[in-house]
C-alpha cells in the first residue's frame, strides 16, 4: 500500500538520478527550472557527483553497504514518488536501480523508473546487460518507462551532433518529470494526484510521447507530434485494454477548446491506429499551469502497453 496524504500540497516526490546519465538529467532539469520535486543524485563516481547541481548527494563506494546506505537515505525523508532516473548497461546505472526501488517499494513509496537502451554501437555486451537489468527492475517498479536512445535522438536530438544525441535524453525525462510534477502544484482539471497514484500504480510498462508547441494550432501540432512519437517506440504490446494518461501543460491562457481540439486528434488517431481512444480503452486527462511556458503547450501521452507478472 502507498503512501496516503492530507492534500496535494503535502505530496513529495523526489527524482533519484543514478549514474552519470541520471546525474547529468538532473543537471539539466535544474537548469530549466522543473520545481515541485526534490533532486538526489547517487553514483561511484566522485568526480561526477561533484559536477551534479543536486543538494543531496551519495557516492556508493562499497557495493556490499550500498543498500544499507540507501536505505539510510530514504528512510529519513518522506517521499511519496520516487522517480528513478539512469542508462541501463552499465554497471551503476544498471544494479543502483534495483536497489533503490526495491526499498523504495518496501517503504511504501511509488516508485516509477525512466531508463535508456544504449545505442546499438555501444555493443552487445551493453545491449545484453541492458535488457537483463530492466528484466530485473521490472521486479522492483510500479512503473517503468524504457526508452532507447535511438528512438530519443530521432524524436528530441540534432542526428548528427553526438553532444546533442546524448543531451536529447535529458529533455525527455525533463519533460516527464515536470508533468507529473505541475500536475500536483497546479493541476486546474477535476483530476484528483490520487488518480496519478492508481494509473502508476498497476505495475507495468508505459510507453510516452510528448511534444511542445506555440501558435494558433499549438494545440493540434502538440497532440499530433505527442501521438506520433508515441507511436514510433518499438516496445511490445501485450495488453488488449490500453491505458491512456493525457497531460496537457500550458500557461494559465489554456483554452478549454485546446482542451478539445487535444482530445480530438486523439480520436482522429484512434480512428486510424484502431486503439488509442477504442470504447475498452481508459482515458484520464489532466491539465496543468506553467506560466513559464508562455505562449507554448506541451501534450504528453502515457500510456501502459503491459503489465508485470
Amino acid at each position: 500500500m502507498f503512501k496516503t496524504f492530507e492534500n496535494e500540497a503535502d505530496v513529495v516526490i523526489k527524482v533519484v538520478g543514478i549514474g552519470g546519465c541520471g546525474g547529468n538529467a538532473i543537471n539539466y532539469m535544474i537548469e530549466q527550472g522543473v520545481k515541485g520535486v526534490e533532486f538526489i543524485a547517487i553514483d561511484t563516481d566522485a568526480q561526477a557527483l561533484s559536477r551534479c547541481h543536486a543538494k543531496t548527494q551519495l557516492q556508493i563506494t562499497d557495493a556490499e553497504t550500498a543498500a544499507a546506505q540507501i536505505h539510510m537515505m530514504l528512510s529519513i525523508g518522506d517521499a511519496h514518488i520516487i522517480f528513478m532516473i539512469a542508462g541501463m548497461g552499465g554497471r551503476t546505472g544498471t544494479q543502483l536501480t534495483q536497489v533503490v526501488g526495491k526499498i523504495a517499494r518496501d517503504f511504501g513509496i511509488l516508485t516509477l523508473a525512466a531508463v535508456t537502451t544504449p545505442f546499438g554501437f555501444e555493443g552487445s555486451w551493453k545491449e545484453y546487460h541492458s535488457n537483463d537489468g530492466i528484466e530485473v527492475l521490472s521486479n522492483y517498479v510500479d512503473a517503468l518507462i524504457v526508452l532507447s536512445n535511438a528512438y530519443v535522438r530521432e524524436v528530441f536530438g540534432n542526428k548528427e551532433v553526438i553532444a546533442y544525441s546524448y543531451s536529447a535524453w535529458h529533455i525527455a525525462v525533463a519533460d516527464i518529470v515536470a508533468d507529473i510534477s505541475e500536475l500536483t502544484l497546479s493541476g486546474l482539471s477535476p483530476l484528483d494526484f490520487v488518480d496519478i497514484f492508481i494509473y502508476f500504480y498497476t505495475s507495468g510498462i508505459y510507453k510516452i510521447g510528448t511534444a511542445t508547441a506555440s501558435g494558433i494550432a499549438r494545440a493540434k501540432i502538440a497532440a499530433g507530434q505527442a501521438i506520433a512519437n508515441l507511436m514510433l517506440q518499438d516496445v511490445d504490446v501485450t495488453l488488449e485494454r490500453r491505458c491512456l494518461l493525457v497531460v496537457i501543460t500550458s500557461s494559465s491562457a489554456l483554452k478549454l477548446s485546446e482542451v478539445g481540439e487535444v482530445l480530438r486528434c486523439l480520436k482522429l488517431s484512434s480512428d486510424n491506429s484502431n486503439y488509442l481512444l477504442a470504447p475498452k480503452n481508459y482515458l484520464t486527462v489532466g491539465t496543468a499551469v506553467n506560466e513559464s511556458m508562455g505562449k507554448e503547450m506541451r501534450v504528453t501521452v502515457f500510456e501502459r502497453v503491459a503489465v508485470f507478472a
